[in-house]
Parts: structure tokens; C-alpha cells; sequence
């Protein structure tokens, strides 16, 4: 298979139909990410590695067709895993994979909290505030109006990746560590 014979996707918003999404999501928006052709990367790659790559997206391709691929973060813009996402998506949407982007839409506190578990999980104090109860709680009560939206949308048998829900288990151990202490 050569790169520049794989089919684009062209994807609804949400790939559900109209009558099974929810009707206003406040919890969770979707940011719209391109198509890129995946046959673009093949001039950077060694040789043989396009068809290798080709190969890969259309097996990848055949094997989630008619499912999604759901991306969760915390923000759309700046960061790292912003950075990453808009491009890995669009690639991945240009070889043929629904994959969809949601944005958790958290209180100014949500954002702090996520921001410090960041910082800490890099290794840096950051702000120096708190990851108490206070903390954790408003943590939790934003993810859970999130996944009862999320659970209006994913299908089963599709992949949610959900970077900052996986952060809620390192800020629950810390705390559990600390009160140890």
C-alpha cells in the first residue's frame, strides 16, 4: 500500500446521530480537528518506512472502523499534550481513524488543581498551593459531570484516552500518602 492511496475521513461532530447526542453538552466541548494526509510524512521517513507506515494505518484503519478514538484533556491550547494532539489527530484522522478530541470544561478551582498536578508531576512545587480535600473534591465533581456526558457519546467497544481522568489516581494516592504521615 502506498501512503498517498488512504482514505480521508470525513467525520460527523460527535459520530452519533443527532437524536442519540446529548442535547447541550456543558461538561465537555469538542474541538474540531482536520484531516491531514498521512502521505505527507513520507519524505521525512527512511526508505521503505512509508509503505511500512501505510501499511499500519490501513490495518489500524479496517481494525477500529466504525468506532472512535476519544482524546480527553483539560485545554485545547498551549501545553505539551494540546500540541501533540491537534497533530497526532489530524494524522490519524488522514489515514482513516475517527479520532475525536474533548475538552473538559472545569470552574476556575478545576483548572488550579489541574495546573498544580502538572507542575508536580514534572517536578516542580509550581503555585506552592495545596492538593487537599478541598482540592480533590472539586477535582472529581467536574470529571464526573464530564463522564456522565462522556457516557452519552462513547459508544461501546471504543477508546476513550483520557489524560487528565488519569491524573486523579496520582493526586488520590499523594493525598493518601500524606494523611499517612
Amino acid at each position: 500500500m502506498h501512503l498517498s492511496t488512504l482514505p480521508g475521513r470525513v467525520c460527523s461532530p460527535l459520530n452519533v446521530p443527532s437524536s442519540e447526542r446529548p442535547a447541550i453538552m456543558d461538561a465537555v466541548k469538542e474541538v474540531q480537528v482536520g484531516a491531514v494526509p498521512v502521505a505527507r510524512l513520507a519524505p521525512l521517513l527512511e526508505e521503505g518506512r512509508a509503505e511500512v507506515l501505510a501499511d499500519q494505518a490501513q490495518l489500524t484503519s479496517s481494525v477500529l472502523a466504525g468506532r472512535t478514538v476519544w482524546n480527553v484533556s483539560s485545554t485545547s491550547r498551549g501545553g505539551g499534550v494540546a500540541e501533540m494532539l491537534q497533530t497526532m489527530l489530524a494524522y490519524g484522522r488522514g489515514a482513516g481513524v475517527d479520532t475525536r478530541w474533548l475538552v473538559i470544561d472545569g470552574t476556575p478551582a478545576f483548572f488550579a488543581t489541574t495546573k498544580r498536578l502538572h507542575n508536580l508531576l514534572h517536578g516542580s512545587a509550581g503555585d506552592g498551593g495545596s492538593l487537599g480535600h478541598a482540592e480533590r473534591t472539586v477535582y472529581v465533581e467536574v470529571l464526573a459531570r464530564a463522564l456522565e456526558e462522556l457516557r452519552a457519546v462513547v459508544r461501546s467497544g471504543e477508546s476513550v484516552s483520557a489524560v487528565t481522568v488519569a491524573l486523579e489516581s496520582s493526586m488520590y494516592q499523594s493525598q493518601k500518602s500524606s494523611q499517612k504521615k
